[in-house]
């Protein structure tokens, strides 16, 4: 639930991010921005055949509108909100009332047969990301800290983790990196613009932008943060065997020394990505699949 729940609320604040900014003619996030395009088409809120620098920005407006609703074609908003309702049910009486309440709401707001608006489209993702965000908080204040909390935890780090790294890597690899509103479009994504404003006063920059979203633990979007919380997880799961895994996660969440040298901050984001693929395929054989035959099991 947790997983498919933080990949709900990635979708939509992707989506509000472009939105929002293409009335204001923002170049950065049209769709003659190769960057922005290549993270909407991997979070598939866009279909990958779709030519959108052949249409108008009405026509890209309109894509990116469709993709809110459409659960069918892409694997992206609508089909992540109903895993969640749908993996929710299976824990209902691990929930709390308000929780499911908020879940059932949402799941009802998306079953909605027209395509939406621009302006509706708009209260759509707003009300999306609250009810998650809400859902979230539900959880930390309700949940008993047991096994069920802590996967559920260990899902939102590492989806975490992997969007703030893709979406990172992405600008890092662009020719516009340097680009003051292409950057504080990547900080609306991962929601740290204000704490990004009140740290420094000029226009955004990539280093200082790279460090905060990447290298600074006391910020709970960034990378380092998600490692650290993976790190201290992992231990305490229940007959795990996981090897240096938690240490290696530790290890890389205290990287801030590849700042400011460019090449180095590419390496440790496509180390991250790694790391924490693997490690979801490691939680995943060892704990959701029934091949997983240590040589030590004991019958029981």
């Amino acid at each position: 639930m947790g997983r498919y729940a933080e990949r709900s609320e990635n979708a939509a604040r992707l989506l509000r991010a472009v939105l929002t900014r293409l009335p204001q003619g923002d170049a950065s996030v049209s769709a003659t921005s190769a960057t922005v395009v290549d993270i909407c088409r991997r979070f598939e809120v866009l279909h990958e055949d779709l030519d959108v620098g052949a249409g108008t920005a009405h026509e890209y407006e309109k894509a990116l509108i469709a993709g809110i609703t459409d659960a069918d074609t892409l694997r992206s908003h609508a089909f992540n909100v109903e895993q969640t309702v749908r993996v929710a049910a299976t824990v209902r009486d691990r929930l709390s009332s308000d929780n499911w309440r908020i879940l059932n709401q949402l799941s009802e707001t998306l079953t909605r047969p027209a395509t939406p608006t621009y302006a509706d489209a708009i209260e759509l993702l707003d009300h999306v990301i609250i009810s998650l965000v809400a859902v979230g908080g539900l959880e930390m204040a309700h949940m008993t800290r047991d096994e069920g909390w802590r996967f559920m935890s260990l899902g939102r780090h590492l989806e975490r983790v992997l969007y703030v790294v893709a979406s990172t890597g992405e600008v890092a690899r662009s020719a516009h990196v340097e680009d003051p509103s292409l950057l504080e479009w990547l900080l609306d994504l991962s929601d740290s613009i204000i704490t990004y404003r009140a740290r420094y006063m000029g226009h955004a920059e990539w280093i200082a932008v790279a460090d905060l979203l990447l290298f600074d633990r006391r910020n709970p979007r960034s990378a380092a943060f998600q490692l650290a919380k993976l790190s201290k997880h992992i231990p305490q799961l229940p007959g795990g065997d996981l090897g240096d895994l938690g240490a290696s996660l530790g290890t890389l969440s205290h990287a801030q020394e590849a700042l400011p040298q460019v090449q180095a901050i590419e390496s440790y984001l496509s180390t991250a990505e790694a790391l924490a693929l693997q490690t979801s395929e490691l939680l995943t054989l060892r704990y959701f699949s029934h091949v997983y035959e240590p040589a030590h099991a004991t019958l029981i």
